[in-house]
């Protein structure tokens, strides 16, 4: 999948149940991995019929209907993502991405 022609585009959001460094990965589109940096879920989850919008370096994910039902977790602690793009990503040019991880800029945040 091109991430820069990304509008609406519906993938399933999989998170894994990693204790407090839970991470997501998004099917079909070819970003890598993000921690989350919290607890956000309970055991491991699909969000199916998710939808991905990227507009620049924005990417915005508004998670579909989790199965298991009741996993996902709410925390009142801010914190910032970060994120490891896949080895396969390349640029709009075809370079290959860099794997080094980034982490989210700005003021801490509540992400879920």
């Amino acid at each position: 999948m091109d991430l820069s022609t990304l509008g609406g585009t519906t993938v399933t959001v999989s998170f894994t149940n990693s204790g407090a460094t839970d991470t997501f990965t998004l099917s079909s589109a070819n970003y890598g991995t993000v921690n989350t940096n919290g607890n956000v879920v309970s055991a491991n989850v699909s969000c199916a019929s998710s939808t991905v919008v990227q507009n620049g370096a924005t990417v915005t994910i508004t998670l579909g209907t989790p199965s298991p039902a009741g996993s996902l977790n709410t925390y009142a602690t801010a914190r910032n993502m970060s994120w490891t793009p896949a080895a396969s990503a390349k640029d709009l040019a075809g370079n290959a991405m860099s794997t080094t991880a980034r982490t989210e800029q700005g003021a801490l945040d509540l992400d879920f």
